[in-house]
């Protein structure tokens, strides 16, 4: 386990987990200090990418890669779609051994295999053997890039990410990502981000604009780039100093 925090401690902390460290814990409320209500994004945002994964299950979708997956929780993308469809396949993706290793251990159901792999690589992930034992390209597949990509700087190019990974993609396939990007304080958001500045990946959060942008080649199914909040909801935007932007695209 990483000595300092990481991104998937700091999100299990938030979401109630048992995995992270105090590390994790003292950046996690570090977060919560700078920018009230992170903890509370984090939470809509996973409940985003249920919503999503919901969605993509209706649509026939069989096969998701879960890019930056963090440490396994109730309500774990196999566990979703199951709910909606029998026998999903998922790959889990992080680049933190030690998700890896526990995700392993916690989840043994069929066709999911999990991988320690970065995300800034993502031929390795697409070419890899446990994606070879659980996820054909050929066929349509969920990817979801979810609270990932603002982990990412603008020198690692998160578009050409996307890009490689939506050239491998089947037609009818999805993208489901979600993003910080700055609300009405920039200010306060940025003294959050820098809650993650002693993680292995600090946090970069973008404006509306360059988060749309990331969804380039894919076409946006309603209601488009929204709040985590309100995507498959009724519930308004929330005026706070930040935002969780998500949104659902087909290839």
């Amino acid at each position: 386990m990483t000595a300092g925090p990481t991104p998937a401690g700091i999100y299990d902390y938030m979401l109630g987990g048992t995995y992270f460290t105090e590390a994790d814990r003292r950046a996690a409320e570090q977060a919560e200090t700078a920018a009230p209500g992170v903890r509370g994004a984090i939470m809509e945002n996973r409940a985003f990418a249920q919503r999503a994964v919901r969605y993509l299950a209706r649509q026939g979708i069989r096969q998701f890669v879960d890019l930056g997956s963090g440490y396994p929780t109730a309500g774990a993308v196999h566990e979703t779609a199951a709910e909606i469809t029998a026998g999903p396949r998922v790959l889990y993706v992080d680049y933190d051994p030690a998700v890896v290793s526990l995700t392993d251990e916690i989840v043994s159901a069929p066709g999911v295999a999990a991988a320690a792999y970065d995300l800034r690589r993502p031929s390795e992930i697409m070419d890899s053997p446990e994606a070879a034992k659980v996820i054909n390209w050929s066929q349509p597949v969920g990817v979801l890039m979810v609270a990932v990509l603002h982990f990412v700087s603008d020198a690692e190019d998160p578009a050409g990410i996307v890009a490689a990974f939506r050239a491998r993609m089947a037609p009818r396939s999805y993208l489901v990502l979600s993003h910080g990007a700055f609300g009405a304080d920039t200010e306060s958001v940025e003294r959050g981000a820098r809650a993650w500045d002693d993680a292995p990946s600090a946090m970069h959060v973008r404006t509306r604009d360059q988060v749309a942008a990331l969804f380039s080649g894919f076409n946006f199914v309603p209601p488009g780039l929204v709040s985590v909040q309100e995507w498959g909801t009724s519930r308004p935007r929330p005026e706070t100093a930040g935002v969780v932007l998500g949104g659902v695209a087909r290839r």
